[in-house]
This record gives C-alpha cells, sequence and structure tokens, in this order.
C-alpha cells in the first residue's frame, strides 16, 4: 500500500483544486484516507472519489438487474461536479481504518423526566457522536426549575444544569478534533422557556450546542394578539401539573433579542414540519410523538385505586408485572381510531398498532390471537367498610319504591337471615310488611337512578376506581346478593355485560383472575305461559376463588362453606384468547411511559407493552448527499447561459439510487460497530446501552430508509444563468430546479420500489390525506430534451412530466424510501466544489474565513483562539467563480459582476425568504438555510423576518447579523481606526442575568454586593448592607427583572433571596449604583471603574470600597494598575488574582 507524506498530498491536492488553499487544507484534514498508523493513503480527491465509487458499485452488483459500472459512477463525482457525497458518507465510505458511522445526523430518544433517563440519553449522545454522528436532543420532557423531586435536594435545578452536561459531553467527545454536531430544542411551551432562550447570551454557556425552540400557532397568535399564552408542564399533557400563563410578545421580544445578539435559538415552526413532511403519516418515524396509545378513559390501577389513563400524571406509580412502576412520560398524540378488543379474561382498549404481551412476546394487538393475563398484587387483608357492603347489596338486589317517596327495599329471606348478624345490621331498618312479607328499608348512599337492574345497568364509577378496601366491601355485598357457589366456581349472574366487565375489572385489580361465559336467551315455560329470557352472563372465579373467600367473601356462610381449598387443576391459564374486536371511535389517545425493565403494565387485566417506550422518530437517522447545481450550467457566465435541466433529472434518479444504495453501505457499517462493542473487553452490561442503541438505529436505517438528498452552489448558478439572486426571476428559476429535484427523486423511488421492493411500514390509506405528497396531482415539469419517463410537450422540443401520473405510480407501488430531499449545510463542501454554500447567497466577495484546527494538528498554524480556548485557522478567500466569470467576461470590475449588489447582505430580505419558502415546497425535510443580516439591522426587522418566514410555509428560519459573535465567516472592515471618542451602546438587559453574590466587611460594615452577569463579565451591581442570613450561605445566583423598578435576587433553586434588590440602599447609595451599572453596561474597563470606586469619600466610601473589592475579581490578572505605585520601592503595582502586588518587592496590599 502507498503512502505519503504531508507535503506530498498538500501539493498534489493543491494542484488538483488550482491553488485553492483553503479547499486543499479541508480536503487533507478532514476527507483524505489514513491507515490505522495514522499515515496518508489518499493523495487526491482522485482517490477519494476511486474509493467511493468501487463501494457503491459493489452494492449495485447485489441489487440492481443494470447496474451502473466503476467507472460510470467515478465519473458522476469526479471533480465534484455532479453527485457529491456530503460529510460522514464521503469519510467512511471504503474506509476499512475507522469504525465510523456513514450518517450524518440523528435524533435521540428524548429524555424522560428522571436522572436515569437523562443519564442514558448522555451516554447515546457519547457513543453517537464518537462514531462521528451529529445529534439533536428534545428536552421537552425534563421537568421546570424549582419543580419539586423526590431526592436530596429537593427541588429541580430544571434544564439548565443538563444542556450544559450534554453540550460538555459533545466537546469532551471531540477531543479537539471532528466530532458531531449537537441541536438542543425546546417548546416553546415549556415553563423554562425563557431560561433556554438566554442561556446562550452569556458566551460561556453550552457552547457545545446549538438551540432552536418549536414555535406554535396558538404561541404566534398570541404574539399577534399581545395576549397571554400558556406555559405548561408537561408539555403535552391534557392536564399540565404546572400551568401558567405569561405574555407572549414578552417572550417573543426575548427570542428576538438573543437571535439578533447572538444567532440563537433558531426556530422551528413545527406545525409546519409536521403537516408537510411524508414521515409524519407514519407513527414510527413522525417528529413529534410516539405511538398512539390509549384513550382517557382507559384503565390503569395505582396505589390509591383503579384511575382513568387521563387522570394519571407523570411520577405517578402503576402496576405492571414488575410492581410498581413510575410513570415516566405521558403524551397526548392526537385524535385516533380506537378499538376494543374482548377476551373472556381480559379487554384492551386502545388503537390497533398498540403493542401488547401475548404468550410473553409483545406483538401488536390487531395481529394477536390472544392477550397475556395481568392481576394486581396479591393483597394480605382487606378492611371491609360496611355502609359499602350495603351498596353493593343494594345494588345487586334492592328496589326503589316510587309510591313511598323513593323509599330503598332490601327483600331477605330465610336463607339470608345472617344478614342480621353481619356488619350491615344496623343499616337494616323497618320491615315493611305493606310491601312484602321479607321487605325491609336499608339504608344506603345510592340514588333511585342507580338501582336500576337491566340489562344496561351500570355500576357507579366511584366503586369501580376506589381503593381496595372500597372495591372488596362492594363486591362482597354484589357477590352476597346475585352470586353462588356451582361446582367449586364462585360465579356472579348478571343480565347487563357491562356490569360483568366492571367487576372482572375490580377483580383483577385485588389479584384475582376470574372469567366469563354466556347464556344464550331462550324460551322458557312459566305457569302463566312462555316468556323469552334475554342473554345473560356468569362471571366465574375458579383457581382464586380461596383468595375470594379471604378478601371479599358471602355475608351468608353457609356459601362460604360450598368453597373446597383443594383445586382439581393448579394450572393457570396465562393467555386468553380475543373473540371479539370493536370499532369505538376516533378518540384523544395517550402514548405513556414507564421506567421497568419490560417496559408494560396493567390496564383492564392486560399485560401491555409501553407505548412510549420509543419516542418515535428517536434513533432514525438521516444520510446526505447533493447535486452541484454549478455542474449543469451550460455556457455559463455567457448570453448563451442555460440550465440543462434534462441531465439535471437523468443524474438526480440516479442520485437518488446512490442514496438507498448508501443506507445498505450504512448497515454494513453498523454490523462494523456492533461486532467491535461486542468484541470490547469490558462487561456486557457496561455496553449494553451503546448495543441497544445502534440495534435500533440500524431498524429505523433498514425500515424506513430515510435519505437526504440535496443541492449546493445554488448562487454561483443563477449568477452563471445572469440572474440575479432575490429577484423574482431568481424564484422563479428555484422553483423549477427544486421541482426538478423532487420529481426525479420521488419517480427513482418509485422505480426502485417495483424492483425492490418499497419501505417496510409502506401504506397509501396513511399517506392519502399528506398535503407534502398531494402537489404532485397538481404539478409538472419541463425538460429541455425528450425523456422516457414523460411524452413531448406541444412544442415538441420538451419533456412534459406529470405529478398526478408519478403520484399513482407511487399509490400502485409505493416508494423505496420513506422521505428523500433535503437541502442540509454544506460547508465543506462547497469549499471542495468551489461553488457558493447549499441555497445561500454568495457571503461577500472577499472574506477571511476560519477552520477549526485539531488539538493534535502539528501542521497547522494558529490564528485566531476564540472565548471557548479552541483554535482556529483563517483563509483569505476571493471567491472562485468570480475568477472564471472574469475569465470568461473579460471583465474585471466587480460591479458589472451578477454577484453584484446581489450578496448576502444585500438581498431584500422579504424575496431571501420567499425564494427559501418556494424550495421548501418542493423538501421533505426542513432547509437549512441562514439569513445573514448587515450589523445595524433592527430588532424590530428581526422580528418583521421571522414572522414573515412562518406565514410563507418555512419550516425553520435562523439569522446571523454580521459580527454578532464569532463566526466561520467574517466580513473583513478595512476601515481605519476612528481616534474620537466611540459610543458604545449598551446590549438590551435579558430577563434573568446570572449572577455573583459577593459578602463584604469594610470597616465592621457587613454589605452584600450582587454583580449581574452578561456573557461572564459584569453588567451590573445591586449592593447594600447585609442583614439576611439565608442569603449568606450563597455565593451565586439569578437577578430577575419583576418589573420596571423591581428586582429579585434568588438562587439557583428558584428561592427568593431578597423580594427587591433596589431596597438595599438609600437614595444617594442607589444613585451611585446606577451610575456603576450605566459605566459596565457601556464598556468601561473594569479597572477604571475600581480605581474611580477606591477615590471615593466622605459618607459613602465603606460603600463604594464593597462595590470595588467586588468587582476586582473580573480585572484580568498581569493588568497595571493606572496612577498607582509601590510604596515601598515605588515600581509599578499589577492585579493578581483579586489583589494589587509588586513584582519588583512582592508587597501586596491583600497582606
Amino acid at each position: 500500500m502507498t503512502t505519503y507524506t504531508y507535503e506530498e498530498v498538500y501539493q498534489k491536492s493543491l494542484e488538483y483544486f488550482n491553488g485553492d488553499e483553503l479547499a486543499t487544507n479541508v480536503f487533507l484534514s478532514k476527507y483524505a484516507l489514513k491507515n490505522k498508523q495514522g499515515e496518508l493513503i489518499e493523495c487526491t480527491p482522485v482517490d477519494l472519489h476511486k474509493r467511493i465509487a468501487k463501494e457503491v458499485a459493489r452494492i449495485q452488483k447485489k441489487k440492481y438487474k443494470s447496474p451502473l459500472s466503476e467507472d460510470e459512477i467515478f465519473n458522476l463525482l469526479d471533480k465534484f461536479k455532479h453527485i457529491v457525497f456530503q460529510g460522514s458518507p464521503m469519510f467512511g465510505i471504503g474506509n476499512n481504518y475507522q469504525t465510523v458511522s456513514l450518517s450524518n445526523c440523528y435524533v435521540l430518544e428524548s429524555p424522560q423526566d428522571s436522572y436515569s433517563s437523562i443519564l442514558q440519553t448522555d451516554e447515546q449522545l457519547v457513543n453517537i457522536s464518537k462514531r462521528r454522528g451529529g445529534v439533536g436532543i428534545d428536552l421537552d420532557n425534563l421537568r421546570p426549575t424549582g419543580s419539586p423531586v423526590n431526592n436530596a435536594s429537593r427541588s429541580s435545578t430544571g434544564m439548565a444544569t443538563w444542556m450544559e452536561r450534554y453540550s460538555n459531553s459533545i466537546r469532551e467527545v471531540g477531543q479537539g478534533a471532528r466530532r458531531g454536531a449537537l441541536m438542543l430544542t425546546l417548546s416553546v411551551h415549556h415553563p423554562d422557556i425563557e431560561i433556554f432562550i438566554n442561556i446562550k447570551n452569556d458566551s460561556t454557556k453550552v457552547t457545545g450546542a446549538n438551540i432552536s425552540v418549536k414555535l406554535t400557532k396558538e404561541f404566534l397568535k398570541a404574539v399577534e394578539d399581545d395576549t397571554d399564552y400558556e406555559v405548561r408542564w408537561p408539555v403535552n399533557a391534557k392536564k399540565p401539573k404546572i400551568s401558567k400563563k405569561i405574555n407572549a410578545k414578552s417572550v417573543w421580544k426575548q427570542i428576538i433579542h438573543s437571535a439578533w445578539l447572538r444567532a440563537e435559538p433558531g426556530l422551528l415552526m413545527w406545525e409546519n414540519i409536521i403537516k408537510y413532511t411524508p414521515t409524519s403519516c407514519y407513527e414510527d418515524y413522525t417528529s413529534v410523538c410516539t405511538n398512539p396509545c390509549q384513550p382517557a378513559s382507559a384503565k390503569l390501577l395505582t396505589k390509591e385505586g383503579i384511575k382513568n389513563l387521563g387522570d394519571i400524571n407523570i411520577g405517578d406509580e402503576i402496576w405492571s408485572k414488575e410492581g410498581w412502576t413510575t410513570v415516566i412520560n405521558k403524551v397526548l398524540t392526537g385524535k385516533k381510531d380506537v378499538y376494543k378488543y374482548t377476551t373472556t379474561f381480559n379487554t384492551f382498549i386502545g388503537t390497533e398498532n398498540h403493542e401488547i404481551v401475548s404468550n410473553n412476546n409483545k406483538i401488536k394487538v390487531d395481529l394477536a390471537d390472544s392477550i397475556d393475563i395481568l392481576t394486581g398484587p396479591d393483597l394480605n387483608n382487606s378492611n371491609i367498610i360496611p355502609q359499602i357492603v350495603m351498596d353493593g347489596l343494594v345494588f345487586g338486589d334492592g328496589s326503589v319504591h316510587k309510591a313511598s317517596n323513593n323509599l330503598v327495599i332490601l327483600y331477605i329471606g330465610r336463607n339470608d337471615l345472617s344478614y342480621f348478624d353481619s356488619e350491615i345490621k344496623h343499616l337494616i331498618g323497618k320491615k315493611r310488611d305493606s310491601l312484602g312479607e321479607t321487605a325491609y328499608e336499608v339504608k344506603t348512599s345510592l340514588t333511585s337512578n342507580e338501582i336500576v337492574r337491566t340489562y344496561n345497568s351500570k355500576i357507579p364509577e366511584k366503586f369501580i376506581t376506589g381503593n381496595k378496601d372500597v372495591i372488596c366491601s362492594f363486591l362482597r355485598g354484589l357477590y352476597s346478593a346475585n352470586g353462588s357457589v356451582v361446582h367449586n366456581k364462585v360465579t356472579l349472574k348478571s343480565p347487563s355485560f357491562d356490569v360483568i366487565e366492571n367487576v372482572k375489572l375490580m377483580l383483577s385489580s385485588i389479584g384475582i383472575r376470574s372469567y366469563w361465559t354466556k347464556q344464550e336467551g331462550k324460551l322458557v315455560k312459566f305457569k302463566n305461559g312462555e316468556y323469552f329470557c334475554k342473554d345473560s352472563y356468569n362471571l366465574n372465579i375458579s383457581k382464586d376463588r380461596l383468595k375470594f373467600v379471604k378478601l371479599i367473601g358471602f355475608i351468608q356462610e353457609y356459601k362460604n362453606n360450598k368453597i373446597a381449598e383443594k383445586n382439581k387443576s393448579n394450572k393457570k391459564i396465562k393467555s386468553s384468547n380475543i373473540i371479539k374486536k370493536e370499532f369505538i371511535g376516533k378518540q384523544e389517545v395517550f402514548d405513556i411511559t414507564v421506567n421497568n425493565p419490560s417496559h408494560t403494565y396493567w390496564t383492564q387485566g392486560c399485560d401491555v407493552s409501553n407505548c412510549g417506550e420509543i419516542p418515535l422518530s428517536a434513533l432514525d437517522s438521516c444520510r446526505l448527499l447533493c447535486l452541484n447545481l454549478f455542474g449543469y450550467v451550460v455556457n455559463p457566465f455567457t448570453p448563451e447561459a442555460y440550465f440543462d435541466y434534462n441531465l439535471f433529472y437523468s443524474h438526480a434518479k440516479i442520485a437518488q439510487r446512490f442514496m438507498d444504495d448508501l443506507i445498505d453501505l450504512e448497515t454494513e457499517k453498523i454490523d462494523e460497530i456492533l461486532n467491535k462493542i461486542e468484541s470490547d473487553p469490558e462487561d456486557y452490561e457496561v455496553k449494553r446501552k451503546e448495543i441497544e442503541t445502534w440495534k435500533k438505529i440500524k431498524r429505523f436505517n433498514d425500515e424506513g430508509r430515510r435519505t437526504g438528498t440535496g443541492i449546493t452552489a445554488l448562487g454561483d448558478t443563477l449568477a452563471a444563468l445572469g440572474i440575479k439572486y432575490g429577484s423574482q426571476d431568481s424564484i422563479d428559476v428555484t422553483d423549477r430546479i427544486y421541482k426538478t429535484l423532487k420529481f426525479a427523486c420521488y419517480k427513482s423511488s418509485v422505480e426502485m420500489a417495483k424492483e425492490l421492493g418499497a419501505f417496510k411500514d409502506f401504506d397509501y390509506e396513511k399517506e392519502k390525506e399528506n398535503e407534502f405528497l398531494l402537489r404532485f396531482k397538481k404539478e409538472f415539469i419541463l425538460l429541455n430534451e425528450f425523456n422516457e419517463d414523460g411524452v413531448y410537450f406541444e412544442d415538441k422540443k420538451h419533456t412534459y412530466i406529470n405529478g398526478e401520473t408519478l403520484y399513482n405510480e407511487m399509490k400502485q407501488y409505493g416508494r423505496r424510501n420513506i422521505a428523500l430531499t433535503t437541502t442540509a449545510p454544506t460547508g465543506t463542501v462547497s469549499i471542495m466544489t468551489q461553488t457558493t454554500s447549499g441555497i445561500e447567497p454568495l457571503f461577500v466577495e472577499g472574506y477571511k474565513r476560519r477552520k477549526k484546527i485539531n488539538q493534535f494538528d502539528t501542521h497547522t498554524k494558529v490564528d485566531f483562539v476564540d472565548q471557548n480556548g479552541d483554535k482556529w485557522q483563517e483563509f483569505m478567500v476571493y471567491h472562485n467563480k468570480i475568477n472564471d466569470w472574469m475569465k470568461i467576461s473579460k471583465e474585471t470590475d466587480f460591479k458589472k459582476s451578477p454577484w453584484y449588489k446581489a450578496c448576502s447582505a444585500d438581498i431584500d430580505w422579504i424575496n431571501r425568504i420567499k425564494l427559501q419558502a418556494t424550495a421548501q415546497q418542493h423538501v421533505c425535510h426542513a432547509i437549512s438555510s441562514t439569513i445573514n443580516l448587515p450589523e445595524d439591522i433592527t430588532e424590530e426587522k428581526v422580528s418583521e423576518i421571522y414572522l414573515y418566514g412562518f406565514k410563507s410555509g418555512c419550516k425553520g428560519i435562523t439569522v446571523y447579523r454580521d459580527n454578532c459573535r464569532t463566526g466561520v465567516l467574517v466580513n473583513v472592515d478595512n476601515k481605519k481606526d476612528n481616534v474620537s471618542i466611540k459610543l458604545n451602546n449598551a446590549p438590551k438587559r435579558p430577563n434573568v442575568l446570572n449572577c455573583d453574590i459577593y459578602h463584604i466587611s469594610v470597616k465592621g460594615e457587613k454589605y452584600i454586593v450582587a454583580v449581574g452577569l452578561l456573557d461572564g463579565m459584569p453588567y451590573e451591581i445591586f449592593a447594600g448592607k447585609d442583614n439576611n442570613e439565608v442569603a449568606v450561605k450563597y455565593k451565586d445566583g439569578l437577578i430577575k427583572k419583576v418589573k420596571r423598578g423591581k428586582y429579585s435576587l434568588i438562587n439557583k433553586n428558584n428561592v427568593v433571596l431578597y423580594e427587591n434588590l433596589v431596597d438595599l440602599c438609600d437614595h444617594d447609595e442607589e444613585a451611585l449604583d446606577r451610575m456603576i451599572s450605566t459605566s459596565l453596561r457601556h464598556g468601561s474597563e473594569i479597572k477604571f471603574v475600581v480605581e474611580q470606586l477606591s477615590k471615593t469619600k466622605g459618607e459613602l466610601q465603606s460603600f463604594a470600597k464593597s462595590i470595588a473589592r467586588a468587582l476586582k475579581n473580573y480585572i484580568k490578572d498581569g493588568e497595571a494598575v493606572t496612577g498607582q505605585e509601590c510604596p515601598e520601592c515605588q515600581s509599578k503595582l499589577f492585579r493578581e488574582s483579586g489583589c494589587v502586588i509588586c513584582k519588583n518587592c512582592s508587597y501586596t496590599v491583600c497582606q
């Protein structure tokens, strides 16, 4: 095997890229293959493309009747001219030296609201990131700041803690080298939304992740109407544990300010994502919810008794075969078709695709023949409640005498005389001979409407959902009235099937199994004639009849005595056959997640699977490939330039096949990863979670076959066609290009479905109302040459391809991939294609580009170190295609170029969004695009941009204001320094600031100084006499603006230490506080502020010195103190560790 030196690869690749140092550096550091010894074994991208072509050809030979040859594939990849594999696929395909995934991005299982789940998500994050994958984590499930928890701290610190944890993990995995990106998302309805929005205004926080807010139409409507909206937790709960109203416009302003200040958070329009994405038709692949589960009326067993699912909350304990288990997530997932599955032992109510347990195996209920029987916990005893026993007796045997003012009567015959010596004797009243010789008046809590013995009788809900003592007492009365012992079985007879089902449910909840039998209606002869007796039902207790006697029993001892102790057989039936399925109707359904190992729970006597075991787009992944649009421009930068739609269409179809081949290559890579993990020396329990994670990823990869086929170089393509980016012509051309891409990819996927089969879960019935797919029926495309996929247009020059024809083919055959297209970031890819990136316009004609440096890279010069300590190399870039334009046009004046007034900062933002929205209607996934804005744009304008984007149908928008933070692209400012006084605008104060708390004593007087921090530096101060014994314990916390003139000091657990910090000081002290805060906000150097405070005389001297001592902690070590000399040796004094020292004689003012 040939190996190359760094210099050899650099020089050969520099020649390949025609002297482009940045492209050369990207190839060499990111994609050139190295062996296990770290030696370079690829010299130029020619070797890279041969490696990829060889692997794709190998897969195609296995799959297709007419595969492409290795040479044909190479020609499509060569020079990055047409088809470009992005990121992980480019690095990993054919790479036998590193065990990596080929997927670019993953969505993790959302952490549930438990420490264990949060740590498991952290473990998944690390395991995927180390294989080069980017990761998304949604934080909606985590409880808000200050919520009570059952641990030593007693209250939650909220999600900020876990954001930092995940951020630190992603940076640690990178170890200064390549790592996957991390995206954290949160619903705008979460109570911690304001903390989430503002957290990155401190540039030292969450440095390893990007953040995005999921917006809803409900919230945006409240913004427009300037009204309050609900924040709640759990976010999707019908009856949330926490709910309050806050002003929508206030939250919106914070979002806009943070986006303006730091380019984060990004915003996601969640309804648009769901509405216009084909995957949302399939529960296992949707972006927002887990499997539809059970309706609110489904019964679950809690320690307090049977409850409706709708009344269950996160944190509640419910029964399962593992014992009592905690509900760690509950999500309302909308209206679904609900069915009732009946067996003689139990009943399941839920959706068809909900998994139950059948013969110890999980299976979708609609595919099952039986459901495993599960009863509640074994009970040692019960406390019989006499009044409820009487209620059960009256329900079974009582009657209402309406003529006697609804008097409740119980007929007590000679076999029931034991009632008079039982626990209910005091509830039996006067004998009513006028109503019958055995009629007695009794006391009951039942109403006359509840005492109806008909075929439609229903047990009152209060007895069904009561605790074990209520259930045992009611059933004791009911069985004494209508029960008997026949053939050693305890039997309850009733004409009402509803009564039978609910008694069966109640018995199951206390650990007693029962089953029903039916007696068919028939004609019966009586003395006065023949009568038809309707169907009736017997509920039988056989194996558990001794439990019945122990917990319930009959009032009549003669019935108890009939029950024999020995069973004929000790064998218990484990599973009961489904005998009936009924459609109940469309109902709102819930997912719940429980934290036991088997992920199962009890519902109505059934053992069923945890419906939220996998939050359902979790651990799905996507691979990326793009077509270089510039490669399809014929005669670029000339009046004869045109876009070859026919070639683009043909190549896009091939590219979609490449994407499906990539899925098969990824399956091989995942098998390699699993083999590597399983061969590692650690114990299986250490590796178990990682193995499970990759097996789930493999399942979604193989079954959904999700792809991300996209484009790059739109900006340069428009320029090559002589079209200004942002013009109406550019929007029209973008529409045609993206529509052609969509048609080609879907046509290719349908053809693959014909040949190889559709993705596993394809179901036209589920997709038939999807708005994204329905658009095909109204669309068509035109190609500039004849293509066999369509027919000649009327001009006999173009091919007409009808979208409705394609839609009908998809309806018949399905498609190979659940979702197909995207427009992802193409940062390093566009450097090697030497074009503009993705859908973006040209940033600027000349700019500085930063490339992150691997900490182990010894060849690269460090040009810049950011606030996080990350090192970067800087390149001055003059856009490559401008040189091409100059050569072709013979022009040298940039103002005459097609990019002039069409760079990112020049484009009218309305047209910029129109172009993105136009493209978005043809893209399955969200388009990743950043709107670059000038530094002086206002926050009001940013707000308008976001609102317009969502109204236009965009799925997500991010803005970047020039110089708002350290960026990869840096606009070069050639203006000379202005020596005049510079006016600095103070950054707008966030609603909540982190703060340091100092307790300082000056001349015996105790002061507290709260220093509010923005980006880790002092932004404001509040100081005064320190008389709060609670506050003395704390060294940091939060300053929250409650309203104008009121600022509260709270600790990290949301406990208020000072109601209003303004009240700490008198008027003179308050004035000094304000002046100091104003100086800090406008950028005054802290050392000068401290020096001026140290000169204060008079009554404010001690107050000023307390503030000065606090602020000294923020002066950088090593700075000289101006205007002062060492009193010992007259040398300069320096700041160090919050003190002033002399480096010459070691004098210090702190001795």
